[in-house]
C-alpha cells in the first residue's frame, strides 16, 4: 500500500483516502440546551441517552429533530474536560479529523459536548492478514504525532506525562512500585525484576528521536471504526512524547497479547518508513518490551488484595511475568 506524501501544513505522512485529514466546519446547534437537558433544568427539544459510565467519565448521547446527534462527556475532573477540548481542537485546527469534533466547552460543570461518531467499537486486534486495517491503525496512532510542538504548546501544553527515553517509562515503573506493600509476595520479585531491567536498558538514547502528540491510550476499545478508517476516543491523557513509545504501549497492551511478536517487527518497520523516522525502529522494540514490564508491575499493583476476585486478570499478569523472563534474564 502506497500512501502519498500529501497532508496539510507541510505535514507527510498519511494518505487522504482514509480521510483522516479534512477542513474543519464546525456544526451549528444550541449546545445549551444540550446541557440543560442532561442537568434537567429546564425541559427542551433535547432527548439525552446514556451510553457508558465509567470511574473517570461518563459519556451521554443527545439526539434533537433536525439536529445531527452529539456526546455529552461529565468528567471525574475540570482539568479532564479542559484538556481534551484543547486537544481535539489542535487536532482540527491541525486539520487532522481523528477523533470527535469539539463543539463546546462547559468547564464549571466538567462537561463538553462533542459531535457524535457512528460506527463500530473495535474490540480486539485486526487478523494479521488484513493489511489495510492495520495501516488504519497505523494513521490512528500516528497521524497526531504529526502536529508539531512549537506552534501548539501554547493551546496545548506539556504536561509531563510523555515519554522521551527509557528513563521516563522506567521511573514511572518504579514510582506504581513503591506504591505497592513490601509484604506482597510479589514486591521482591518485581524489584529483582527492576533491577535487571535497570541493568540492561540504557535510560537515555543517543539517536534522534520524534517528538508529537501520543494518546496515551492503545485499548481499541476507544477506537470507533466507520467502515472506511478509524476514529479514536479519549483524549484526556495525551500528551507530548516520543512517537516510538506510543507504539511500543500499543504493543504492550493485553488486547494485542495474541499478534505475533513477528508481526510486530513489520508494523514497526512501516511505521517507521510511513512517518519518515529512521530510528523508531530500535526505539519501539525498547519500549515495547519496557510495556510488558509496566503491565505486570500495574496488574500486581491494581489487584494487590483482590486477586481472588479478578482470577483471568491474575493469569493474564502472570503471562506478562513469564514473557519478562524471556526478554530480561537474569545473569
Amino acid at each position: 500500500m502506497h500512501w502519498p506524501h500529501c497532508c496539510p501544513k507541510n505535514s507527510t505522512v498519511f494518505t487522504p483516502d482514509i480521510r483522516i485529514f479534512r477542513r474543519w466546519q464546525r456544526l451549528s446547534a444550541n449546545y445549551e440546551a444540550v446541557v440543560a437537558a442532561l442537568l434537567e433544568q429546564e425541559p427542551n427539544e433535547w432527548q439525552i441517552s446514556l451510553v457508558h459510565q465509567g470511574e473517570q467519565n461518563t459519556v451521554y448521547q443527545g439526539t434533537a429533530a433536525g439536529q445531527p446527534a452529539v456526546a455529552v462527556k461529565h468528567y471525574a475532573e475540570r482539568a479532564k474536560a479542559e484538556r481534551e477540548f484543547a486537544v481535539l481542537q489542535g487536532l482540527r485546527e491541525f486539520g487532522i479529523n481523528l477523533g470527535p469534533e469539539p463543539l463546546a466547552l462547559f468547564a464549571e460543570n466538567k462537561l463538553s459536548v462533542m459531535g457524535w461518531i457512528d460506527g463500530t467499537v473495535m474490540t480486539h486486534a485486526p487478523a494479521v492478514h488484513d493489511e489495510t486495517l492495520w495501516h488504519r491503525f497505523m494513521a490512528a496512532v500516528g497521524a497526531s504525532g504529526e502536529i508539531p510542538y512549537g506552534p501548539y504548546q501554547k493551546l496545548i501544553p506539556s504536561q509531563g506525562n510523555g515519554y522521551f527515553s527509557p528513563g521516563d517509562m522506567m521511573d514511572e515503573i518504579d514510582r506504581t512500585l513503591q506504591n505497592l506493600d513490601a509484604n506482597h509476595p510479589l514486591y521482591e520479585t518485581l524489584i529483582h525484576l527492576m533491577q535487571r531491567v535497570r541493568e540492561q536498558v540504557v535510560p537515555t538514547w543517543n539517536l534522534p528521536i520524534k517528538i508529537g502528540l501520543c494518546r496515551r491510550d492503545p485499548d481499541p476499545r476507544n477506537l470507533i471504526w466507520d467502515g472506511h478508517h478509524l476514529l479514536a476516543l479519549d483524549w484526556e491523557d495525551a500528551d507530548w512524547g516520543d512517537m516510538a513509545a506510543e507504539l511500543g504501549l500499543w504493543s504492550a497492551h493485553p488486547a494485542y497479547e495474541e499478534v505475533p511478536s513477528s508481526h510486530w517487527v513489520w508494523i514497526r518497520w512501516e511505521f517507521g518508513r510511513l512517518t519518515h523516522d529512521p530510528t523508531l525502529v530500535p526505539r519501539a522494540t525498547v519500549y515495547s518490551r519496557l510495556g510488558q514490564v509496566w503491565w505486570a508491575v500495574h496488574l500486581t499493583a491494581q489487584l494487590a488484595d483482590r486477586e481472588a476476585e479478578h482470577s483471568e486478570r491474575v493469569k493474564l499478569r502472570d503471562r506478562y511475568l513469564k514473557r519478562i523472563k524471556t526478554i530480561f534474564p537474569a545473569s
